[in-house]
């Protein structure tokens, strides 16, 4: 299989999940707030990755550590979760390359997590495609979910996606 080259597309602005100006100032400003006796218990990363443009897990760990390297007011470490995670296609259909990547890729945004005591929890944003947000956003683009709904159908279709997710928690391969 494949791995992934772990490079963050040029066109996509990285948010916190990525180290650089964005990531040092948001840490900043935990550091600062928590420094003046405001309470910050833990940092949401909103996840919203591009198929083949999601942080390594030595990314992900290096900019969870930023977090969790602090602690709060009562001198608890901060914690950080992974939230609205999905890992979207730029371009549908989606090809077999396609979804190995995203196998790949959630398979890294989730194992990164689960490599690092201080990230405490993984929240999709939604489990299936027909619900997703991303249609509705980016025209053209979707299968960021990790099931789909055939046409026609009532059942649930699992994605190799979602052996991605449970490889990414449990360290086995799946694929």
């Amino acid at each position: 299989m494949p791995s992934s080259s772990h490079t963050h597309p040029t066109n996509i602005i990285r948010s916190i999940e990525w180290p650089g100006a964005k990531t040092t100032n948001a840490a900043t400003l935990v550091h600062n707030l928590t420094a003046a006796g405001v309470r910050i218990d833990g940092v949401g990363m909103q996840s919203h990755f591009e198929i083949g443009g999601t942080p390594s897990i030595a990314t992900m760990n290096q900019t969870i550590t930023s977090y969790t390297n602090q602690t709060n007011s009562i001198g608890n470490p901060v914690i950080v979760a992974l939230t609205e995670l999905d890992i979207r296609a730029t371009a549908l259909p989606v090809t077999d390359a396609q979804q190995i990547q995203q196998f790949n890729d959630y398979r890294t945004a989730v194992g990164g997590c689960a490599a690092n005591s201080g990230c405490v929890g993984i929240t999709l944003w939604d489990f299936l495609d027909s619900y997703s947000w991303v249609p509705g956003t980016f025209a053209g683009q979707g299968y960021a979910t990790p099931w789909f709904r055939p046409a026609n159908s009532s059942s649930l279709v699992k994605k190799i996606a979602y052996d991605g997710i449970v490889d990414g928690l449990t360290g086995t391969t799946a694929l």
